[in-house]
């Protein structure tokens, strides 16, 4: 596989992703740069294999759905999206977050990007970074716990 091909699949899976956590990760105010940390996350948690066929399944699920006429929210917004294939990415979510070095990746991602994106941040003179990163896992954390159960 060509690496443009798997850098297509890797934006395809945490793009799905990212848009069924992206309103939970807007209510406490985040930087919208953090968004695409969780997004590549995706990758990381799941591994090649997993990654290629959950974005088979999405793939699949996709042209279904726009066969029937259903635009993106939609298809996300269905059961297979919502129930199967967000079911699985979640599960392997909560399997890894048990592990203490995940949460130290995820973590020091979401710092490292804080920083470098201090200057486009609106307030970002007096945004602190470590109460940002706290609040930004604290409330990933919880919406993956209360979707996987």
């Amino acid at each position: 596989m060509k690496k443009k091909d798997r850098n297509q699949r890797k934006e395809h899976v945490g793009k799905f992703f990212l848009q069924l956590i992206e309103k939970n990760l807007r209510k406490p105010e985040l930087p919208d740069c953090l968004s695409p940390v969780f997004a590549n996350s995706v990758q990381a948690t799941n591994g090649v294999e997993q990654y290629e066929k959950m974005s088979g399944k999405i793939s699949r699920l996709l042209e279904f759905g726009e066969k029937k006429g259903f635009d993106y929210d939609q298809i996300l917004d269905s059961k297979p999206g919502k129930s199967i294939i967000a079911g699985e990415i979640l599960t392997l979510y909560k399997n890894k977050m048990g592990s203490g070095s995940f949460e130290k990746l995820l973590q020091n991602s979401l710092d490292k990007t804080l920083v470098k994106n201090i200057p486009n941040i609106e307030n970002g003179a007096d945004l602190n970074i470590e109460d940002t990163v706290n609040l930004a896992y604290k409330e990933f954390n919880k919406y993956l716990s209360g979707k996987a159960t």
